[in-house]
């Protein structure tokens, strides 16, 4: 049975992706995109400067003074660093793409946008924990949304498998499995969708029918990061705070939920 599936599983790869792999021979253009745009960001000395980000003539992310933040009293000590203080005050909002994987209720007043290689190698498991468990204390406040960065120049095939896994409706499902079992080859991939219950009539669908799309999606998510200038997997954006390398450090991510909860508790309406 093993041995059939393992046939099953290389004719599938051979038949919906192997043909259409090389982003290079079939997006030229979106490559000499990202290209220029990882010239222009080494241009870039600080995430602030940025005034704004397009990309296909859609504003993607503007960035903008965040005023409540120098309230002294709410800050944790642990965030009183003038550096830390400086990145909470310099926040940026980033339009969500409308292929952007969501999850959480719409009205959630704290969003969490993580910027992550599915095949990222430990760090991004980790961080991934910590998401989970802060969605399990904070479920009615906190909503997150995936996007992609490639943790290395080459594409993991796992991130072509979550962009089916998203049209299955089991993204967040598949991206914990992937994640936390620290899968990162298309096989193991492939038997992570089939143990969601996603077919292989649809795997094979998506793959031959959606490929170029999907590989278009994930270059403007990639060509996003180079315009942050975002150099290593995993960034997260908790409210437009950078939280990871050039940020706020990723080792303070419950000290900034904790705060932006405060803030909250603090800014509510008193009756």
């Amino acid at each position: 049975m093993l041995k059939s599936f393992k046939n099953q599983s290389a004719r599938l790869l051979i038949a919906g992706i192997a043909t259409l792999w090389p982003l290079a021979n079939n997006f030229a253009d979106a490559e000499d995109t990202i290209a220029q745009a990882a010239a222009e960001s080494e241009s870039i000395e600080e995430e602030s400067l940025i005034p704004s980000i397009t990309i296909n003539g859609r504003t993607i992310i503007s960035s903008g003074p965040n005023q409540i933040s120098n309230n002294d009293v709410l800050l944790p000590d642990s965030l009183k660093n003038p550096d830390f203080k400086k990145q909470l005050n310099s926040t940026s909002v980033i339009k969500l793409f409308t292929h952007t994987p969501k999850t959480g209720l719409a009205y959630a007043p704290i969003e969490i946008i993580e910027f992550m290689d599915l095949g990222c190698p430990e760090s991004c498991r980790n961080i991934a924990q910590r998401l989970t468990k802060l969605q399990e204390r904070h479920a009615d406040k906190v909503k997150f949304a995936h996007i992609y960065m490639p943790a290395k120049d080459v594409l993991n095939p796992v991130n072509f498998y979550g962009k089916i896994a998203h049209k299955e409706g089991v993204f967040w499902q598949f991206r914990e499995k992937i994640l936390l079992e620290n899968i990162t080859r298309a096989e193991e991939a492939l038997r992570a969708l089939l143990d969601l219950n996603v077919s292989r009539d649809a795997i094979r669908l998506a793959a031959r029918r959606d490929a170029e799309k999907f590989y278009r999606e994930l270059d403007q998510e990639k060509l996003l990061a180079m315009k942050l200038a975002l150099k290593k997997p995993p960034h997260l954006f908790i409210n437009g705070i950078h939280i990871g390398e050039g940020g706020i450090p990723l080792e303070n991510l419950e000290d900034v939920i904790l705060f932006e909860l405060v803030k909250l508790k603090e800014n509510a309406p008193k009756f």
